[in-house]
């Protein structure tokens, strides 16, 4: 899901016990240049309905309790 970024790494050095940083030269982390790329497309937007009913959007959840914050 990600980490912490490298100053924050070695801050962790000299709080966790046994814990070496050999290597402190700088680095770079592929994952993280590749999250922060954005990419742009021009895809076509979607079909809309043409008549009642073609097509519905539903949320699927349920019965929950309890019904409110509140109800017993």
């Amino acid at each position: 899901m990600g980490h912490c970024n490298v100053k924050d790494v070695f801050k962790l050095e000299s709080v966790v016990e046994g814990m070496k940083i050999s290597d402190k030269s700088d680095f770079s982390c592929d994952v993280c240049t590749m999250g922060k790329m954005t990419q742009s497309f021009s895809r076509q937007s979607d079909l809309r309905a043409s008549k009642p009913l073609e097509l519905v959007h539903c949320d699927l959840c349920g019965p929950i309790q309890p019904v409110a914050k509140d109800d017993p």
